[in-house]
């Protein structure tokens, strides 16, 4: 019982990657259609186990086994918050889930360093934004993206020097040392 969403788990993987393995991997030929089991048939069961057991030798498992590990040390509050936040996920429009997919598989392309710096902006820019009124904040989203960024980057360096923003040393705010040129 305790292994059965594993098991589940890894047979909706298989049903996102099957059509991905029967196209063949980067470099190997596609199968054609005409020599692919008929779905539902034992050669197309045993076709099925034999990508599963692939996948189960791989780091799947590993993957599997320290998300289980992630997933049992999070309070019930926290569980919750992930079911309702994948449960929104899954309701949103196709379309913006597509789009933001896209998106992370371009993040995910970048090299680590760049990952970190957009970590570290999306840090501070989420702490700035939490500072803002609801007014605040409906004006900002109505800005072009350049003065939206200058608006953001003014009030993370307000709240730096009052005090109520830390950030790392590779983002903070250039010293104010001598009065800026006009």
């Amino acid at each position: 019982m305790r292994n059965s969403w594993i098991i589940a788990l890894t047979a909706t993987a298989a049903a996102v990657l099957l059509p991905a393995s029967v196209a063949g991997a980067e470099g190997e030929p596609r199968t054609p259609t005409a020599h692919r089991p008929p779905v539902g048939s034992l050669a197309g069961q045993l076709l099925l186990k034999f990508r599963l057991q692939k996948i189960a030798n791989g780091t799947l498992t590993a993957s599997l086994n320290h998300n289980r590990a992630e997933w049992e040390g999070l309070t019930p509050e926290q569980r919750q918050r992930y079911r309702n936040e994948a449960l929104a996920f899954l309701k949103a429009d196709p379309g913006q889930v597509q789009k933001l997919v896209e998106r992370y598989d371009r993040f995910l392309a970048l090299p680590p360093q760049k990952q970190a710096e957009y970590r570290s902006t999306a840090e501070w820019v989420e702490a700035v934004v939490a500072t803002l009124s609801p007014q605040e904040r409906e004006r900002l989203l109505a800005m072009p993206p350049d003065d939206r960024a200058k608006f953001l980057r003014d009030r993370r360096d307000e709240l730096v020097r009052q005090g109520k923003l830390q950030l790392p040393p590779a983002t903070q705010p250039a010293a104010a040392t001598a009065p800026a040129a006009k």
